[in-house]
């Protein structure tokens, strides 16, 4: 893990940048799950602040080429997701764009990896709990002749605890009804968390190998 962490710890050395980039991800995060957007002006401000690092007296933070090849691999590894995965995911990739123009590519490389970790585990929970609950959903529309009373029962027996917990957007019980499993497999989620998350990992581990 050292090996990864090596250039990166002269972020997590620095702790205006540390917070500033954290900072930075938590607000991505708020943004992402609440409106599942993450603003071009919100990105065009980490870049700028990428700039404004390189002039601190203190707390500057050098800019090489390593840090441009670290950018543009992200963003060539998240558009390709993207497109192969058919997800929308433009503010995502224009912020982790500008986000790895402070790390290195063997950052950006365990980075993602993590991310992608626990991306992958969150993304096979959620799908499973979905499917489960679209088939109560059927079966309980079997039961019930009266559409308003359905609805009402319906409302109130879909259990989203574990969606809230997990953060993400929750489909209504209309749109849980009419999913296939393949719509439900794709179900939009938020990315900035996992990324939150890969973060504060690698934070707390070079932390712990000081």
């Amino acid at each position: 893990m050292s090996i990864f962490l090596d250039s990166a710890s002269i972020i997590f050395n620095n702790p205006l940048a540390t917070s500033v980039l954290l900072l930075f991800l938590m607000v991505a995060t708020y943004t992402d799950v609440k409106y599942l957007k993450i603003y071009d002006k919100f990105n065009l401000a980490l870049v700028i602040t990428r700039i404004v690092f390189l002039f601190l007296p203190i707390y500057a933070v050098k800019f090489s080429f390593e840090n441009i090849i670290a950018s543009i691999s992200v963003f060539i590894v998240m558009l390709t997701f993207g497109v192969i995965f058919m997800h929308k995911m433009g503010g995502d990739i224009k912020f982790l764009t500008a986000f790895m123009l402070f790390f290195d590519f063997k950052f950006m490389l365990i980075f993602m990896l993590i991310a992608s970790v626990v991306n992958l585990l969150y993304s096979t929970i959620l799908k499973q709990y979905l499917l489960r609950e679209k088939k109560k959903v059927l079966e309980e529309n079997e039961k019930e002749c009266d559409n308003n009373i359905r609805d009402m029962r319906l409302k109130d027996k879909i259990n989203y605890q574990i969606v809230k917990i997990l953060i993400v957007k929750q489909p209504t019980v209309d749109e849980l009804i009419n999913m296939n499993e393949r719509e439900l497999k794709r179900f939009k989620m938020p990315f900035a968390p996992f990324f939150l998350i890969s973060y504060v990992i690698l934070m707390v581990v070079c932390y712990l190998s000081i």
